[in-house]
Order: C-alpha cells, then sequence, then structure tokens
C-alpha cells in the first residue's frame, strides 16, 4: 500500500480473514484497508459458517469431507466454523465486531469530558462518496441504564472526512450514546462513550 504506483490500480480483496485468525489481526489489516483510497471493495472469507445437520440418520457415523466435527448422535456436520453468521443463521460475537469495523461512519473517542457545557466528539467519515449531511445523529445521556435526556442532529457532519458533534451535558449522565441514521431508517453506527468525572 506504501507504494505510491499502488495508488494508481484500484483493488479488490477476495478473501479477507473473519476474525478466525484474531481480532487484533483483523483490526490492524483494516487499519490499513481505510485509508487506502485504491481499495474498492473487500468480501470476508468467510461470512457463514458451513455446519448442516444431515436428514439422514444412518449416515451420521460416517465422517463428513472436510468436516472438522461430525456429531455420530445428532448429524450435525461442521466444515469451517469461523463465520460471524452460523449455517441456520444466528449471529456470532464476531458479528457486532465487524459491524462496527465495517462501519463508514466511526469515533476514535472511548470517553468524552466536559467543556463550556458540551461534549466534543470526534467523529470520522469512511465513506468516498458523500460527507455526512445525509445522517442524523440521534443522542441519549445515560445515567446506567435510565435515559436522563435525548435528541436529534440532523444533517450531523458537513466535512469530506473529519467532523464532529456537541452535545449538551445533563447532571448525573455517566454515558453518552451516538447513534447515525441513514435517510431509510438503518442504523448505520451506534457507540457509548463514557463521561468523565
Amino acid at each position: 500500500m506504501a507504494n505510491p504506483n499502488h495508488a494508481k490500480i484500484p483493488v479488490i480483496i477476495t478473501e479477507e480473514h473473519s476474525t478466525d485468525v484474531g481480532v487484533a489481526e483483523v483490526t490492524n489489516m483494516w487499519n490499513i484497508i481505510w485509508p487506502a483510497d485504491n481499495v474498492v471493495g473487500s468480501f470476508i472469507w468467510e461470512w457463514q459458517a458451513q455446519g448442516m445437520y444431515d436428514k439422514f440418520p444412518e449416515r451420521w457415523a460416517i465422517p463428513a469431507h472436510g468436516s472438522a466435527i461430525n456429531d455420530p448422535k445428532t448429524g450435525f456436520r461442521n466444515a469451517h466454523g469461523f463465520g460471524p453468521v452460523t449455517a441456520d443463521r444466528l449471529t456470532t460475537p464476531m458479528f457486532p465486531f465487524l459491524k462496527n469495523l465495517y462501519s463508514p461512519v466511526t469515533t476514535t473517542a472511548g470517553e468524552v469530558a466536559l467543556a463550556d457545557g458540551k461534549f466534543a466528539v470526534p467523529i470520522q467519515n469512511r465513506y468516498s462518496f458523500t460527507d455526512l449531511s445525509e445522517l442524523t445523529c440521534r443522542w441519549q445521556a445515560l445515567a446506567g441504564e435510565k435515559v436522563l435526556a435525548s435528541g436529534e442532529r440532523p444533517h450531523c457532519c458537513q466535512t469530506a472526512h473529519f467532523g464532529g458533534r456537541l452535545i449538551p451535558h445533563h447532571g448525573g449522565m455517566d454515558t453518552l450514546r451516538l447513534e447515525f441514521i441513514h435517510p431509510d431508517g438503518r442504523s448505520v453506527y451506534a457507540v457509548n462513550l463514557r463521561v468523565k468525572s
């Protein structure tokens, strides 16, 4: 990626690792991918685990080709079970991690400090074709699970790659929750930020 000639060549990564190689390794890889403007896409290997149940009990005791696990009592054959989604479409703990990692909107902040009665939150826009003016920012001031106050900020950022949000302070809050909403109603990104005491 550091070679200037590479920036002229569009790249599609066809077999990106999921977290079977480790969370740190996947995070490090995306720290390289996100700033690389020539990377136009990346496909995870593998999205769905390939395990399945065999419908024929007479075959349950026969080892499945390429299967890591073959349960002779249920017929479940698990081959390459590393996906963030199981064969029956249930999500694994890997799913929310990858959803945040792939998000086109993010923040590097883990906590926020009060300044002049407001919290300044740094926001990064990873979209390559738009600013964040199309998104709505919803916020909640929380004390534990209790919602003290909430609101919306339309047109949250009108800068190309970096921006911020100023959110008012509410007494007793220990967490600031932000959520960015696409015009079609989808939640693009959500984060809980600790409030510095």
